[in-house]
């Protein structure tokens, strides 16, 4: 993502979306939260709307599919959840099982 917030090119030649990503220092709990949710929700809507997980994508920087970006969605999750765990491991010293 760019530094300005846009998003990277749609190999479509048309202009891609500003997206305003909160920063932490203007942004409370509540709001990483709600933005997590809406951008779920906004995720959700795209799968739910696939015809399948198997077509090509359209953007001609990255060829892949519908499939390919749910796992990789899923792998970038479970790791941040695990250095979340890791920091909160460090802070309290508690560990999991």
């Amino acid at each position: 993502m760019a530094a300005d917030g846009a998003g990277g090119g749609t190999g479509g030649g048309e202009t891609p979306p500003t997206l305003h990503v909160p920063r932490p220092d203007e942004s409370t709990p509540a709001d990483v939260v709600s933005f997590y949710r809406e951008e779920t929700a906004a995720v959700d809507a795209a799968v739910d709307a696939a015809e399948s997980f198997d077509l090509p994508s359209r953007g001609e920087m990255r060829p892949t599919t519908l499939r390919w970006v749910v796992v990789h969605l899923l792998e970038e999750t479970a790791r941040h959840a695990g250095h979340m765990d890791i920091t909160r491991e460090l802070l309290d010293g508690r560990t999991g099982r």
